[in-house]
């Protein structure tokens, strides 16, 4: 991009290079064409490119320049796109001669008998550095909305992010700079916003269908959890259950034991004290027949010594036998 664009007639070649080089000499980048040659489609492209691209437009009037097509096609297209334009005159001219895009606008006169033009030129500076950060966006936004304009709107040549944001702002501003943007510009800018805004749509849309998917997992992985641990809950418990019927088993098995040995131990101790109490039977009969021998020893002796006997037979401890029936019994033979 160049600062700016200086349009003239060939006939005004002279006084062209005494402006390009006091241009130079303030340090702005100036673009010319000092080509003489018949004009085609690619060189008028180039320079239609060359004024899209330029900060300011100064068109050089003279007697020659209002009447040259190639001039007026150069003003014209500076004009479509908004460009500052700043009219030189050089030459006494009719006013109503100028085109109309240049005879509203001050012009800056460089008069020929005064050969010392640094009064202009300073004019001239300052005209093209008056609110010359506003004229650089103007170009550099113009250029990026012909840019997606010649790509068939494609939105991979529109504004974003911070760069978005600062061309709204450039573009609310507007209302007190000069020159106006172009309704490329707005188309430009709104389109962009445009964009964004379906973008972060998407983005959000996406966004909440992921928060939806992740929401919808973590549902069902505390689902599965809360089902692992309810079925492992029930295993627990089972496996409780199955112990604590075990050791009902088990006790139930060992008082079973402890009953059937109590039995057994009952059982015992009840034959004992039957054998115990059939014994003591034994050793009363054996008394009383002793008794009833003792008795019957005078009276009938051979009862009485029968009855000894068969006491003796219970008890073969007696004691209560008389020491007579004892020795009588011992030396019978009753007993065999």
């Amino acid at each position: 991009m160049s600062d700016v664009f200086i349009s003239y007639s060939r006939k005004d070649i002279a006084f062209a290079r005494l402006l390009h080089s006091a241009l130079a000499d303030n340090d702005l980048e100036t673009w010319i064409d000092w080509q003489d040659i018949p004009p085609s489609a690619d060189w008028l492209a180039e320079v239609y490119e060359a004024i899209e691209q330029t900060d300011t437009f100064i068109f050089i009037i003279s007697l020659t320049s209002i009447n040259s097509e190639i001039c007026n096609m150069e003003i014209a297209h500076a004009a479509k796109h908004n460009k500052r334009l700043i009219p030189i005159v050089i030459n006494d001219i009719d006013a109503q001669s100028v085109p109309s895009q240049l005879a509203a606008l001050n012009w800056i006169f460089f008069k020929e008998e005064d050969q010392d033009y640094r009064d202009a030129i300073q004019d001239l500076i300052r005209a093209i550095q008056v609110d010359q950060a506003w004229v650089k966006e103007h170009t550099r936004y113009q250029n990026r909305a012909l840019e997606w304009e010649r790509k068939g709107q494609d939105s991979g040549f529109l504004l974003r992010g911070g760069d978005l944001r600062d061309g709204e702002d450039w573009l609310a501003r507007a209302a007190e700079k000069d020159p106006q943007p172009t309704a490329l510009h707005t188309q430009y800018i709104l389109a962009s916003r445009s964009a964004s805004t379906r973008r972060q749509h998407i983005t959000m849309g996406a966004i909440l269908a992921g928060m939806v998917i992740a929401i919808a997992l973590g549902i069902l992985a505390w689902t599965q959890r809360n089902l692992a641990v309810s079925e492992g809950d029930i295993r627990s418990t089972a496996e409780a259950v199955a112990l604590a019927e075990a050791d009902t088993r088990a006790t139930a098995e060992a008082e079973a034991v402890a009953e059937a040995n109590a039995r057994a131990t009952a059982q015992v101790e009840a034959e004992v004290q039957r054998d115990e109490a059939d014994r003591q039977s034994t050793i009363a009969l054996s008394r009383a027949l002793s008794m009833k021998a003792i008795e019957q020893q005078e009276v009938q002796p051979v009862l009485a010594l029968l009855l000894a006997a068969e006491a003796y037979a219970m008890d073969d401890n007696l004691q209560t036998c008389d020491p007579a029936l004892r020795t009588g019994i011992q030396s019978s033979d009753i007993l065999c």
